[in-house]
Order: structure tokens, then sequence, then C-alpha cells
């Protein structure tokens, strides 16, 4: 599973006030998976993940949230940004290939 890390320890002194909750109360997770929020901000969003009991801890920017809709796309850019980006890029290309073909009939003599 790519974007899990088993975790050996935590420094307390790097995490938010509700990571410090959890990590005193729950202890130290098992594994700590990385997705991203599926929405228009796609928010770094951290799981902890605990093996016994059971648990799966969700935090989004720092804070806990009780439910997040998660995207295993790990991209910064949402689809519409990713769209802007391919078809700019097609764009840009397009032009550039025209330019170059128009300099060389316009210098071929």
């Amino acid at each position: 599973m790519s974007e899990r890390w088993r975790v050996a320890k935590i420094d307390p002194a790097l995490l938010s006030a509700d990571e410090k909750a959890v990590l005193e109360g729950f202890g130290t997770p098992d594994y700590i998976r990385f997705y991203r929020k599926r929405s228009l901000d796609r928010e770094k969003v951290y799981a902890w993940i605990y093996a016994e009991p059971p648990r799966f801890v969700t935090f989004v920017e720092g804070n806990k949230v009780d439910y997040a809709v998660l995207d295993e796309d790990l991209s910064s850019f949402n689809e519409h940004q990713r769209n802007m980006l391919f078809w700019g890029g097609i764009a840009a290309g397009t032009l550039a290939a025209v330019g170059l073909v128009a300099f060389y009939f316009a210098t071929k003599e």
C-alpha cells in the first residue's frame, strides 16, 4: 500500500493539539496513512491506524474529524485544475508547433 508508514516513534512537539490528545489517549499508532480529502481544496489527511484493538483516527490539516471523504489520488490538484493543465499543455504545444512550421516556411528561402 502506497503512502503508508510503520510508526516507530512520534515527536509530540510536532503535533497539533488534537493529535497530541489522541497520542496520549491511544498511544503510538501502528501505521500512518496519507490521503487527500475529496474536495476542491484537496486538504491533507493523515489516518492513524491502530491494529489492536482496530481503530482508525482521521486528521484533516491536524484537526481530528469523525468522517472525511478520502481520495487515494495524492495530487494536490483537483480534477478541474488537472484538466486545465492538460488542455493548456495541449494548446501551448499546438501553438509552438504552428509557430515552428510558420518559421520554417518563412525562412526557407
